[in-house]
């Protein structure tokens, strides 16, 4: 009904008078056509405020085609009108075939700017993925040095507590042995699950939060080869834990709240969950991950044949998935 009223309103704008649009002749066809054009852009509206999924692009797409089929109708709508008065039935032909074109046209380069925008945005997150990736090994290689230079010192180490013991000095012998565990204790600090995609996107995660005074609690447990892609994996562990990272950073310094996160396979089933404290001070707002939203996580799980639940329980956000891997 709306639909309706709307397409009467701007036929009756264009010179169509209501007796034409409401009678039996040319104006009632083409103001059928403009009404159920009309209710179809209008239903794609609402469908994509009230999906879940909702993306303003999508709306965007939808407005060119229904401005150009609109705009097909008024044309062919004159040109039949000259037709009838003067009888020119070959410009009228014509006329026809041009609009045809120009719809299919427009519809393929819709499709095609569609098509654009998705590859910018995967390409984009592959990027970010192997910038990761490129410091995981960064860090992989600094650490081989930092071994190399301890096991070339532990000779002198145990030399030197050797000679501290045999001299029955004990707390200066002590004193090397706590130095030694320390040197040793940095060697643990990197995460290996044997899988270097996720060791890479949740390494980065854990130097970020420990940059920032951040406490990341890792329950972790992984088979080696995951038949999930490494994009994917980017934007569902990464872009989730960037989020929760964030959040933790809006608390005052001294009182970082840490991170719990679980990932962890069993059998064909990989569960997935991170959740944080919830800052009472303005951050992003929610969803706004990392210039990809929750909802384009969402998207990537269900492209996985996976489950999604995102929870707000007792101030802590937590957002849990299963995948089929």
């Amino acid at each position: 009904m709306f639909s309706d009223v709307i397409g009467a309103f701007v036929l009756s704008r264009l010179g169509i008078s209501m007796n034409e649009l409401l009678g039996i002749s040319e104006g009632r066809l083409i103001y059928n056509t403009t009404s159920k054009i009309i209710h179809l852009f209008l239903l794609v509206i609402i469908i994509l405020f009230t999906n879940a999924r909702f993306d303003s692009k999508a709306l965007l797409h939808a407005i060119p085609l229904m401005l150009c089929n609109l705009s097909s109708i008024f044309i062919l709508f004159a040109q039949y009108t000259t037709f009838i008065d003067n009888g020119k039935y070959s410009t009228f032909v014509m006329t026809t075939i041009c609009m045809l074109v120009i719809n299919i046209v427009v519809c393929g380069y819709t499709e095609i700017v569609k098509k654009s925008y998705e590859l910018q945005k995967n390409q984009l997150c592959m990027q970010e993925q192997l910038a990761k990736q490129e410091l995981y090994y960064q860090d992989i290689i600094a650490r081989q040095d930092e071994s190399r230079a301890l096991w070339h010192d532990i000779k002198k180490y145990m030399l030197a507590m050797e000679n501290l013991v045999s001299t029955k000095t004990r707390p200066e012998a002590e004193s090397q042995l706590s130095a030694l565990k320390k040197k040793f204790s940095s060697l643990d600090q990197m995460i290996d699950t044997g899988n270097s995609i996720v060791d890479g996107i949740l390494n980065y995660g854990s130097n970020k939060a420990g940059s920032l005074g951040i406490t990341i609690n890792f329950n972790l447990w992984l088979d080696t080869d995951l038949n999930i892609s490494p994009v994917d994996l980017y934007i569902i562990i990464g872009n989730t834990m960037d989020n929760a990272i964030e959040a933790c950073d809006a608390f005052p310094a001294g009182h970082k709240p840490s991170i719990s996160c679980t990932l962890r396979q069993k059998n064909h089933v990989l569960l997935y969950e991170i959740s944080n404290p919830i800052p009472h001070v303005s951050v992003k707002k929610a969803g706004d991950i990392h210039g990809y939203g929750l909802e384009n996580v969402k998207e990537c799980v269900n492209r996985n044949s996976g489950f999604i639940s995102v929870n707000t329980e007792n101030d802590i956000f937590c957002v849990s998935i299963t995948l089929n891997v």
